[in-house]
């Protein structure tokens, strides 16, 4: 799968989630509505857009959490571990794995190599060098981890 396959089936699926959390805010403002209208008293034209503006709002931010679950329901292993004194997100999957957010193809996965409180990683960089970054966090997840990452010989 290549990267470009990967972005787009992620993307696909928070999109979708974000579509859907959308739609279905908006749905429960326009059932607020009509029902503000039989009952007490219709709603302003500005309540009304007011109300559907946040709507929206919180239909995205909702949207974008989903997403990301939806995303990593199919991770191996997802964790939080520290790097340099920064909390990470890593997320590892069969043909790919993710640092934060930025994906990493298995193939760039020169090696993984875990000491009794950190994981190391070597990764291939478009330029031909070598990144290298220690994750630390608890010990039994760190070797879940490096049990994902597992390089073929």
């Amino acid at each position: 799968m290549s990267l470009e396959d990967i972005r787009r089936d992620r993307g696909k699926k928070t999109g979708s989630a974000v579509a859907l959390s959308i739609s279905t805010s908006l749905l429960l403002m326009t059932s607020f509505s009509v029902g503000a209208w039989l009952g007490p008293g219709p709603l302003r034209v500005p309540e009304l857009i007011a109300g559907g503006v946040f709507a929206a709002f919180v239909g995205f931010f909702v949207g974008l959490s989903v997403g990301q679950r939806r995303i990593e329901a199919e991770a191996k292993v997802a964790l939080t571990v520290k790097e340099r004194g920064r909390k990470r997100h890593l997320a590892i999957f069969s043909d790919y794995f993710t640092l934060d957010g930025k994906i990493v193809p298995r193939t760039r996965l020169r090696a993984a190599t875990l000491t009794e409180d950190r994981l190391e990683l070597a990764i291939l960089e478009d330029d031909d060098s070598t990144t290298r970054c220690a994750l630390f966090g608890p010990p039994n997840d760190l070797a879940r981890a490096r049990m994902a990452l597992a390089l073929e010989d």
